[in-house]
């Protein structure tokens, strides 16, 4: 899908779990059957890139040229573009499913504790946040450039903000209502663009 409409629909050999942006035409998919594949936007056609593991493969971020995974019962696997893992960050905790790296920092959201977590390559706590009273579960999660945080709630219904350092948090989306009316909003000004 483009700011101009539907371009193509690709079938999966099963259900997809996660996308990440590789570069301006490729895209990482992390799929149900324990898989990553890279997917060519422009060709449309699968790259010859393709990993696998024993363990359940989630959520997908693309930092330097590595794709990260979080792999269950493991932590999170860092693989370079060749299918080979480079690395291995154990962190202990199961479901944080997803996954989002800045400044050498990953980022990730336990639903069903609430805590919300950043951590340095080695797998070593750089902080954790929790308050259910503004964000519950925490689930999705994506970060800027500076290394700030942006944390969905499922059932609050909002987006919050934390600092790169974890110390200053704030509401910045709330209710599904707002949800909507900013998507719409987004969605006016992109097909406003193109008129």
């Amino acid at each position: 899908m483009t700011l101009q409409g539907y371009q193509k629909e690709i079938k999966l050999t099963c259900e997809p779990v996660d996308i990440a942006t590789v570069n301006h035409s490729k895209v990482a998919v992390s799929l149900f059957d324990s898989t990553i594949r890279i997917m060519n936007i422009e060709t449309w056609k699968w790259d010859d890139f393709s990993f696998s593991d024993e363990n359940t493969i989630g959520g997908l971020a693309f930092y330097e040229n590595q794709i990260f995974s979080r792999v269950g019962g493991v932590g999170y696997l860092i693989i370079d573009l060749s299918g080979k893992v480079q690395q291995t960050v154990t962190i202990e905790g199961s479901n944080m499913p997803y996954v989002s790296v800045s400044q050498d920092k990953l980022y990730s959201a336990r639903w069903d504790t609430g805590e919300i977590f950043c951590f340095d390559l080695q797998g070593k706590t750089n902080w954790k946040f929790e308050n259910k009273s503004l964000v519950n579960p925490p689930n999705g999660i994506a970060t800027d450039m500076e290394g700030n945080a942006y944390v969905t709630g499922s059932f609050s219904n909002n987006v919050i903000f934390i600092s790169s350092d974890g110390t200053d948090t704030k509401e910045i989306i709330s209710s599904s209502e707002n949800l909507k009316i900013q998507l719409q909003l987004t969605m006016t000004r992109k097909q406003t663009d193109y008129l």
